[in-house]
């Protein structure tokens, strides 16, 4: 009878399923284990399964424990919390890193790069053909402290918010190449090409240029607070392109031989995002060395409460090309595919140095041609440009948390005439999602402006002239002819929109509207056809 029992009990007795295997591998510093656990329970709570390997280990032996745990198609994500050890580090401080990969460098060091590039990328390649099969990042953290501050940040920044007017914002820095007038043209107008072609409409942009001759200079004595300010006032990306160090990036230069600083470690306690940071990205030399013995310039920022949430930076040097390559990458990873989080952004970036992706727009695949034209005609050696594309997976990684969330907008519905006469009213019929109160506006082309500011042909010392490039510096980012306040109520509804007499030719209506912690971008077309009479209309 109690066999039979038995029998009985192990028949229906449940079956406990094996458990699912993670989606997310962490590498963490045993002791840390503690400090990361709000991190674990707060991403376990949005439905990721977690597994934590200790950190302890060469290269080696911790990517064996990774890649025996990884499971092609499941495993999503890596993220390495701790610092990479330098060649200064001592017993004690190695106990709080995670080891780094170092690959032999093949293009970059005929431009004067160290021999060896220090890389997370091998981490995340499972099949070992050098290309990234998950996403990675890493918390470069020094201390415990210092790892719980940024848990606290990232939780805060996907926190939603009631104001949301900065995550539809995005900042560009542009330093000078360098490379000699012909090429850091065609490097300038590929910029604007981009800025253009494939930025949505909708987002606002602007630019901050390092050459005293652009309009899109601010005075260089007051660069740096400029850069700063860019920062400061929140934007979804903060962008840097052109020249940087390991705790520096270039520097303006103006005649008479004096240069003013762009941005340097001395500022970085000066960043105040606590709010609204952004997302650095840094298409420069040097400024994601994060093992280096002293903490570079994308460590030194993301370790500030009011500094960025993340960054993307080069370990050593990087090349143009490559760079604006990745860059039309990030592009299409965030604003067309809208992927969910920021290493699935940066996947998508480095995939695309590889292969270009069939189903990119008709603007991005034709400036991929433009660009792949450009590197063979003017590189010094077109027979690496592949070999440079693919040395960019190493040279390029993303100090922060790989699956940060990231905020998408709701599409919002907004048409208007196709054709309509400066000083007139324009009648907008937009279809909201939900009730909000929205901000419309008329606004030039991007990449235009609505006053044609030519580039400046003297530079003049006096401190009077110098304070009107702040004015032109304005002027030139201001793409808003027209702006109006507007209740919207669920479902479709009218606006009429006063046109100014001075607007003229290809122009954009966009919209944001913002509801109770969400929000929702849209845009349409218009051209704005010259006033033939009454031209002392002012409105």
């Amino acid at each position: 009878m109690t066999g039979l029992f038995l029998s009985i009990l192990m028949v229906t007795a449940p079956v406990t399923p094996a458990a699912a295997p993670p989606d997310t591998l962490v590498v963490c510093p045993p002791a840390w284990t503690s400090t990361l656990q709000p991190w674990i329970d707060y991403r376990r709570g949005q439905g990721h399964r977690i597994a934590v390997i200790p950190s302890a280990g060469s290269y080696e032996k911790v990517r064996t424990a990774l890649h025996s745990q990884a499971r092609k198609g499941v495993t999503k994500a890596i993220l390495l919390v701790g610092d990479a050890p330098s060649d200064k580090a001592t017993p004690q401080t190695r106990t709080r890193t995670v080891a780094t990969q170092y690959v032999p460098a093949k293009v970059n060091i005929h431009w004067g790069s160290e021999p060896l590039i220090a890389t997370d990328n091998g981490y995340a390649d499972l099949d070992g053909d050098g290309v990234a099969d998950l996403s990675i990042g890493r918390i470069p953290a020094d201390s415990a402290a210092e790892l719980a501050t940024y848990i606290q940040r990232v939780i805060a920044y996907e926190t939603p918010q009631q104001n949301n007017q900065w995550r539809r914002r995005i900042n560009l820095i542009a330093g000078v190449g360098g490379f000699g007038p012909v090429t850091d043209g065609l490097i300038e107008a590929t910029a604007k090409q981009f800025l253009v072609t494939e930025i949505p409409v909708p987002y606002d942009t602007s630019m901050t240029q390092a050459s005293w001759r652009s309009p899109y200079c601010p005075d260089p004595r007051t660069f740096q607070q400029t850069t700063l300010q860019r920062i400061n006032e929140g934007c979804l990306f903060w962008v840097y392109m052109g020249h940087g160090q390991r705790r520096h990036l270039d520097q303006i230069q103006v005649p008479a031989k004096k240069r003013y600083a762009i941005f340097n470690s001395s500022h970085v306690n000066q960043l105040k995002a606590q709010q609204n940071p952004p997302i650095a990205i840094f298409l420069a030399c040097y400024t994601g060395a994060y093992d280096d013995a002293e903490d570079c310039l994308a460590e030194q920022m993301l370790r500030q409460p009011g500094g960025p949430i993340a960054v993307l930076a080069g370990s050593r040097v990087t090349m143009p090309y490559a760079m604006s390559i990745m860059g039309q990458g990030l592009i299409r990873g965030y604003f067309q595919q809208r992927a969910d989080t920021l290493g699935e952004v940066v996947l998508v970036a480095k995939q695309q140095l590889i292969a270009p992706t069939p189903s990119a727009t008709k603007a991005a695949q034709w400036n991929r041609r433009m660009l792949d034209t450009m590197a063979t005609l003017l590189s010094p050696k077109p027979e690496l440009v592949e070999a440079e594309r693919r040395e960019h997976l190493s040279l390029f990684n993303l100090l922060g948390d790989p699956l940060l969330r990231l905020p998408h907008p709701q599409q919002l519905q907004i048409s208007s005439p196709s054709n309509v006469i400066a000083g007139s009213e324009l009648l907008l019929t937009v279809t909201s999602p939900w009730a909000a109160t929205a901000t419309v506006e008329l606004v030039c082309q991007r990449g235009t402006q609505k006053q044609q500011i030519g580039a400046r042909k003297a530079y003049l010392h006096e401190d009077q002239a110098l304070k009107k490039y702040n004015q032109i510096y304005e002027q030139a980012n201001d793409q808003v002819w027209r702006q109006a306040q507007v209740r919207l109520s669920k479902g479709s509804q009218q606006f009429k929109l006063a046109v100014p007499t001075a607007a003229t030719g290809s122009c954009f209506v966009r919209i944001f509207a913002e509801g109770e912690k969400r929000y929702a971008l849209g845009a349409c077309p218009v051209f704005i056809n010259p006033q033939e009479s009454n031209p002392g209309d002012s409105r």
